[in-house]
């Protein structure tokens, strides 16, 4: 499985929506470098990742809204 890293230069939306693009490439292409490949499972890992990493790996308390926003985002929005 190889490593997932933050692009160290993702500073926009653009970005960020291209981030997510290859990351949803990765999953399709290749779910066998995926522990967790279906949304529910990844959900789920991603709350306990968060339960479970020091406040040095988690963003500043205002940054806290900006994932449910995206996520919510995605569940409104048609895609495709």
């Amino acid at each position: 499985m190889r490593e997932c890293d933050v692009p160290a230069g993702l500073n926009s939306g653009d970005e960020l929506a291209e981030f997510l693009r290859s990351f949803r490439a990765s999953i399709v292409n290749h779910p066998e470098q995926w522990k967790n490949v279906k949304l529910e499972q990844f959900l789920e890992a991603m709350a306990t990742w968060i339960r479970q990493s020091s406040s040095t790996d988690l963003p500043d308390a205002e940054s806290w809204r900006t994932l449910p926003t995206i996520l919510c985002g995605g569940w409104r929005t048609l895609s495709f």
